[in-house]
């Protein structure tokens, strides 16, 4: 039986991770299908609800993965919680998506890197450390947008390298990860660990003012935006 449990969502992937969790038990549901997420999303929480005998004004908290990702998907994710917190009145936690998935390392691992796409012919890149003695991993500066071209320059050799784009794209060939692990997409158990913490220290989203972490345009922006300013008036 859950005693106040918390809703973690992520769908800033390939993988759509739905997660409901407290202290000693957590059950998670995870899709690759990409067609319908949005339409499919609300359904699947009230499925996972459904089969765990939870209503929904039994859940503590929402929390969600904020990216960088997919553009669509985090979007999708993101407004999915803020109208469940909101519908609810439980307060909304944000995750970090990449952060999510660096804890997937193995614990011996001192550094980590996560690598996913963003756009065109750029990366997203953020990079972790583990203290020493607490073994928490710590941010190493925010996530950067590299290069595709030159991305590897910019991790440490000593990285252990994890990310959606490794999983996709098979852009590595360190031999870490094998390109279809788990270990590359964000895990239910991660996510409801993660929201634990912030629920802890009260460090709570605005349901208002949360947006997904897109660091940059979308494509369809970029190309509105090179369009000449008398042509936009026309249109």
């Amino acid at each position: 039986m859950f005693n106040d449990p918390i809703l973690a969502i992520d769908t800033s992937t390939d993988l759509s991770v739905i997660a409901i969790g407290a202290p000693g038990r957590v059950e998670v549901r995870s899709d690759s299908e990409e067609r319908g997420r949005g339409r499919l999303l609300v359904a699947a929480v009230r499925n996972l609800l459904f089969d765990l005998d939870l209503s929904p004004d039994q859940l503590r908290a929402i929390a969600v993965g904020i990216g960088p990702g997919s553009f669509t998907g985090t979007r999708v994710g993101v407004v999915a919680a803020k109208t469940l917190a909101y519908a609810l009145g439980r307060p909304l936690i944000a995750i970090d998506t990449l952060e999510a998935i660096a804890h997937n390392a193995p614990c011996e691992s001192d550094r980590v890197a996560v690598v996913a796409e963003s756009h065109k012919d750029d990366m997203y890149l953020a990079e972790f450390l583990r203290e020493p003695i607490t073994n928490a991993l710590r941010r190493v500066g925010p996530t950067k947008i590299v290069a595709r071209a030159e991305w590897r320059r910019h991790i440490e050799k000593s990285s252990y390298i994890l990310g959606p784009s490794i999983a996709k794209r098979k852009l590595i060939d360190i031999g870490f990860e094998p390109a279809d692990s788990p270990r590359h997409s964000p895990e239910g158990r991660i996510l409801i660990e993660l929201a634990e913490r912030e629920f802890a220290e009260g460090r709570f989203a605005d349901v208002w003012t949360l947006e997904p972490a897109y660091l940059r345009r979308s494509a369809a922006e970029e190309q509105w935006t090179a369009i000449e300013p008398r042509t936009r008036e026309r249109i």
